[in-house]
């Protein structure tokens, strides 16, 4: 049965970044109690300056390696959504660090989460399928590991459900695919989404960029549709030790998504512009996920995505118009 989530107390690992600071302001919307922690190295202040000052929300900077101070945000939390990861470039980049971050730190938060009595959100990512044997793809797909962030995701899978067999920790596993909307920045230097970096492009008037052929394609979910998933498995213990795909069912190539993206622009030449694929991201010719399994809790995405992509245009207009 739900909980009563008017009375929960909320930790979001990661606040600053794309996801968990959509999350975050979720939450304070509904008037709910948030934590935090946050050690901003690939997260941003500005994406929760609009509830900076906000009563009900305290922040931390702090790494999830840091287990003293993970136990001090954990403390009278009842739900922690662990959204703090080494994103997929610095994972590959950086493995060691994708070790300490996406494992250690995950086992960090679980192991005070057990202490403390908390239920745990776990963010993992549909990049574990790798080339899936069939699509769309199920939870039962075995997964084929091609990256090191792949490795470290599926690791954490297996800590959350350890912890979760061994102990009773009530956990949830959510496998995003693409997810792109607010706070999901394209001039930062790091990782950013397709969809992002297609409609800066449009915003900017510079050709859209497609790794590779433009013929593979992906499943995108806007960043809403994600909250409401997490807010779904916060309140639902029958969802508890299962992992579950979240997605929209539908693929895309690329070519027809930066088409797509294109039509947002007020300049004519609309330039596509085809560049060497990236060989560690963009080989995976097809991903596309079955949502029948999150389904069955009355879970819909509601952004199609001529409409995501609409919001997510007048977000990056609004943040980085040439007059702000």
């Amino acid at each position: 049965m739900p909980r009563p989530v008017e009375k929960l107390r909320f930790l979001v690992t990661g606040g600053y970044g794309f996801i968990g600071s959509n999350v975050v302001i979720e939450l304070l919307q509904r008037g709910h109690r948030v934590v935090v922690i946050d050690d901003l190295s690939t997260g941003f202040e500005q994406n929760l300056s609009s509830v900076a000052n906000h009563p009900l929300l305290t922040t931390v900077i702090a790494s999830v390696n840091d287990y003293a101070r993970v136990a001090e945000c954990v403390n009278g939390v009842d739900v922690v959504v662990h959204a703090a990861v080494r994103n997929i470039m610095l994972s590959t980049r950086e493995p060691h660090l994708d070790l300490q971050t996406n494992i250690a730190g995950t086992l960090n938060v679980l192991s005070v989460a057990r202490e403390r009595g908390a239920k745990v959100i776990y963010l993992s990512s549909s990049s574990i399928y790798g080339e899936p044997a069939f699509v769309p793809t199920n939870e039962d797909v075995p997964p084929d590991l091609r990256l090191p962030y792949c490795v470290s995701k599926y690791a954490g899978e297996m800590y959350c459900r350890l912890y979760h067999r061994m102990y009773g920790l009530p956990v949830v596993i959510l496998r995003l695919t693409n997810t792109y909307g607010r706070n999901q920045r394209p001039v930062n230097g790091y990782y950013c989404g397709v969809i992002g970096r297609f409609l800066f492009s449009v915003l900017k008037g510079n050709p859209v960029r497609i790794h590779g052929t433009g013929e593979q394609t992906r499943d995108f979910i806007h960043v809403s549709d994600v909250v409401s998933a997490i807010l779904l498995a916060a309140e639902c213990e029958e969802m508890n030790g299962e992992v579950y795909n979240v997605g929209t069912g539908i693929e895309i190539s690329l070519h027809d998504l930066a088409l797509m993206c294109l039509s947002f622009g007020s300049f004519v030449k609309g330039k596509l512009d085809y560049i060497a694929e990236r060989d560690y991201i963009d080989v995976i010719s097809r991903r596309c996920l079955d949502i029948r399994k999150i389904r069955q809790f009355g879970w819909e995405p509601g952004f199609s995505l001529l409409a995501g992509l609409r919001n997510t245009f007048e977000w990056l207009k609004r943040e980085y118009s040439d007059d702000k």
